[in-house]
């Protein structure tokens, strides 16, 4: 069963959108201090950083447009918008740091698997799979493999971009019916949210 696709240049301006603002949300409540055996401090997690090795990988994933873990593996309509992500981020994970997933993924995991109040399918931001992920992760496991992280950050970004673009435009692209339905009225223009 094949997803269907959607406007490529729209959702990578959503999915950019939502995770900045999921992603920004997040950072302030992690600003806020934190009680912890020697009093309180700030906490914000740093993305993780991979080794050469690990950077191929990801390219490799993001490259093929598929990852055989997801619920909907071909992931090709976002792979563009994947590689300016990571290359945003210099090849590191941002929903990952010290091999252990962030709050801010968490928190992001938590919307996912709430996908029903959207009236969508958690399913379709693979709702099921998350808890073997996250316990795959866990502290109470042996360590995660490099590789383990990179699918756990790459199966996110995906889900996140899926999210946000069927939220926006919806499942279906109205285009691929030739409705008349004009989805370009819908696109943001990414470079001026910072301005406004």
């Amino acid at each position: 069963m094949e997803r269907p696709s959607i406007s490529t240049s729209l959702a990578l301006v959503l999915a950019l959108f939502a995770i900045f603002l999921v992603w920004d949300h997040s950072s302030e409540a992690a600003r806020r201090p934190r009680r912890q055996a020697e009093g309180s401090a700030s906490f914000i997690a740093s993305p993780q950083q991979l080794s050469s090795d690990g950077q191929a990988y990801l390219r490799r994933i993001i490259k093929s447009g598929s990852l055989s873990e997801l619920r909907w593996p071909d992931f090709s309509d976002y792979d563009q918008h994947l590689q300016k992500f990571y290359e945003s981020y210099g090849y590191s994970l941002p929903w990952v740091s010290g091999m252990q997933p962030t709050a801010q993924a968490q928190q992001v995991i938590s919307i996912l698997l709430k996908a029903g109040q959207k009236g969508l399918a958690a399913e379709d931001y693979d709702g099921s799979r998350w808890g073997d992920r996250l316990a795959k992760l866990s502290l109470a496991t042996l360590q995660p493999s490099e590789a383990d992280v990179v699918r756990f950050d790459a199966a996110l970004t995906v889900s996140v971009m899926r999210y946000v673009s069927d939220l926006h435009i919806g499942k279906l692209n109205p285009r691929h019916f030739d409705f008349g339905f004009d989805v370009e009225a819908k696109k943001y223009d990414l470079s001026d949210f910072p301005q406004k």
